[in-house]
């Protein structure tokens, strides 16, 4: 779901190197300086970055100091975690290998410093003071992006733009990350340089969080896209500058005092528990952020982020609805909020909140294809369709939009291009079950029960707690004569989902045709205590009670069955039904 910027979790925990190879740093005054052309800083970049590549990794990294021929270069740590032998690549091309005696790794930070020897002439980076970025202001992330698709030894020198998002205090104590960002970033990227708008170095960026339009959570909606989450986190260099210092390494940078928190503080270290999926610690750093800010637009929108993975949707909800008062064309918390009204049923207010998004935002995709869902739900098929290829217009690589369309065609009972929607939106993202589970769906009603039962396997194998598709399986187990399987997957879409109302007749269904008769009114029971209405199930078990000789119970299911029918608008069950409490009558089955 996320891009990890080549981070995967990691953890760090390596003893700071007594003495880092001599590193000399000066801090560049900010008055020597002035604002650089986005141009001009990306040529900056260009020639302070290195990559940084072994035989089954690849990095980036950048210039600091030159001493004669001796090149020092800050990076991430976990760029440099393994026993590989590693190459620099400067921006000439030449390759100047590294031996593991020159990795030097600053303690618990996702810091590391190596060396590379070079008679050719290198730029070195300028730094900047960390502590005066502030939110809101430009910064430029560059390094070597490993981008989706690309063969690594041919990734390019990348350099994106974006803004400040946060900037807490540093606090070397942890892993270092206290700089967040909206740049777009790619694996290869991590320990690449932060750049201000004066070109000076001010961060080591490591970790990337893409929050993708086409990941979705299963238990929460799988077809509602969440929004393009999209965050860069790095080391600001006055962390690397105070623990070079401590460690007895000559720089021109004074200690930092301790100053008294601030809410981007908790900001940081929310949004780094978020990430995590550590959702109850994030919410407690997002309120004690606002608590020091009540006016954090952030700390609103991502403290209900927090809410909704939870399932907490009334909460989501005031969270989102006062970051939009804060920020009224905050077109992110209208679509989050919609997302957050349509857990919650009311689609009407998700319509609204959706169509408020797309005024603010018209190129806004994920916003199409969430109305487009909502319009499934109201039965609105045709808007829907309309609305999803809006979406694919939008953005012709959305999985979700592809799926969902091709959910809207196959209700219509079109199946004439279903079928490419879902191999379409699969090949964009290989891992989507979703799509697996629906393709299946289109399979199983045109008879190809075998590969159904292929694209239910898949579905199961990328998102094992997608409770839906093991009943779509139970069901092809079930006509392939695999019954005991099909109660399996029944029962396991029941543990996933004990409110899970169709697992329960189904596999009642099963129980009814081997006989178990009391197994099956059970389960029945437990359907209809989930959805009085549900007019099968009191179909199905007024039969199970005829059978056990229950005439008065099974006339009374059946008379029930019937009425919901009748409401429903299903008179061919409602005559059906009839008919068989007629037979129960006319022939005294049961008592």
């Amino acid at each position: 779901m996320a891009l990890l910027a080549s981070y995967q979790n990691m953890k760090f925990n390596y003893q700071l190197a007594p003495i880092l190879l001599g590193v000399s740093i000066t801090l560049v005054q900010p008055q020597i300086t002035v604002a650089q052309s986005s141009a001009e800083v990306a040529e900056i970049g260009k020639g302070i970055t290195v990559k940084i590549e072994s035989k089954n990794t690849q990095g980036s990294g950048v210039i600091i100091k030159k001493d004669n021929n001796t090149y020092t270069v800050l990076t991430a740590a976990h760029v440099l975690n393994g026993r590989d032998k590693y190459e620099i690549i400067t921006v000439d091309g030449q390759r100047y290998f590294l031996n593991d005696s020159k990795v030097k790794k600053l303690g618990n930070l996702d810091l590391g410093v190596v060396k590379f020897t070079s008679s050719q002439n290198y730029n070195v980076a300028k730094l900047g003071n960390s502590e005066q970025v502030k939110e809101g202001t430009t910064c430029y992330v560059a390094g070597f992006a490993n981008a989706p698709g690309a063969i690594r030894s041919s990734s390019p020198y990348t350099f994106t733009q974006g803004k400040v998002t946060a900037n807490a205090s540093p606090q070397p104590e942890d892993d270092g990350y206290a700089l967040i960002y909206d740049n777009n970033t790619w694996e290869g990227m991590s320990g690449g340089p932060v750049l201000n708008e004066k070109g000076e170095l001010v961060a080591i960026h490591g970790k990337g969080y893409n929050n993708a339009p086409e990941s979705y959570d299963s238990n929460i909606n799988p077809s509602i896209a969440t929004g393009k989450r999209k965050s860069g986190f790095a080391i600001p260099i006055n962390i690397f500058l105070r623990i070079s210092s401590n460690s007895g390494v000559n720089t021109s940078v004074a200690q930092t005092s301790v100053v008294a928190p601030k809410s981007d503080d908790f900001y940081v270290k929310g949004s780094n528990k978020y990430r995590k999926a550590d959702y109850q610690g994030a919410i407690q750093d997002f309120t004690a952020a606002i608590k020091l800010n009540p006016k954090s637009t952030k700390a609103f929108l991502d403290r209900g982020n927090a809410r909704y993975q939870l399932k907490d949707y009334k909460q989501a909800v005031a969270d989102y609805t006062q970051a939009i008062q804060l920020a009224p064309q905050y077109s992110d918390a209208f679509l989050k909020r919609g997302n957050a009204y349509y857990s919650l049923g009311n689609l009407e207010q998700a319509i609204a909140d959706y169509e408020a998004t797309i005024r603010l935002d018209s190129n806004n995709a994920n916003a199409y294809n969430n109305r487009g869902r909502v319009r499934i739900d109201q039965g609105n098929l045709q808007q829907a369709i309309a609305d999803f290829n809006e979406s694919i217009r939008l953005d012709p690589r959305f999985a979700g939009a592809f799926n969902n369309r091709g959910n809207a065609r196959r209700m219509l009972g079109n199946l004439q291009g279903v079928i490419a929607d879902f191999n379409k939106a699969l090949s964009l993202n290989p891992k989507y079950a979703e799509a697996y589970y629906n393709r299946g769906l289109v399979r199983y009603d045109m008879g190809d029960a075998q590969r159904a039962l292929a694209d239910y396997n898949e579905s199961i194998r990328f998102d094992p707690n997608f409770s839906l598709v093991y009943v779509g399986r139970g069901n092809v187990r079930n006509d392939l004569g695999d019954k005991q399987g099909a109660i399996e997957d029944y029962t396991q879409g029941i543990r996933l989902n004990p409110n899970f109302v169709l697992a329960y007749v189904s596999r009642g269904n099963i129980y009814n045709d081997l006989g178990d008769k009391k197994k099956a009114i059970e389960d029945y029971t437990q359907g209809i205590s989930l959805d009085p209405k549900f007019a099968s199930a009191y179909d199905k078990r007024g039969i199970a009670r005829a059978l056990l000789g229950d005439k008065q119970g099974a006339l009374r299911d059946l008379q029930q069955a019937a009425n919901l029918f009748y409401q429903q608008g299903n008179r061919e069950f409602y005559q059906r039904t009839l008919e068989k409490i007629r037979l129960i009558e006319r022939y005294s089955i049961g008592k």
